[in-house]
């Protein structure tokens, strides 16, 4: 899994075998070291339980302490379906108070198989 980060997008990155444990519920997990002691973790979830109340695919929730910012992005059953079929990303745009805009994507990268080789 990676993470991406742009002023104004934050892009989850997976594998398709990454892909395949999060459609069995298994939940990803990575870190980065920003700096001696502080952290940035991040973690997606199939979120099989929350309902929806809109058409939003993912929810993404920060919690911050001393030690580390928390990145928890959910993946609601209706965007594991899109990444299914065949759809490589899904996004959301989450809109902020001060009118300050924030895209979130989540793609599965199909071109990651390590260890294949084409004929």
């Amino acid at each position: 899994m990676n993470l991406r980060i742009a002023p104004e997008y934050l892009r989850f990155r997976i594998s398709e075998a990454e892909f395949a444990l999060l459609q069995s519920g298994e939940t990803l997990q990575s870190f980065t070291h920003i700096a001696e002691g502080v952290y940035l973790s991040y973690t997606i979830l199939n979120d099989k339980t929350t309902i929806r109340h809109s058409d939003c695919l993912l929810n993404l929730e920060t919690v911050q302490n001393k030690e580390a910012t928390h990145l928890n992005l959910s993946v609601y059953p209706e965007g594991i379906e899109q990444l299914i079929s065949g759809k490589d990303g899904i996004r959301a745009f989450i809109a902020f108070a001060n009118g300050e805009m924030l895209t979130v994507g989540l793609e599965v990268d199909i071109h990651s198989i390590k260890g294949t080789s084409k004929s």
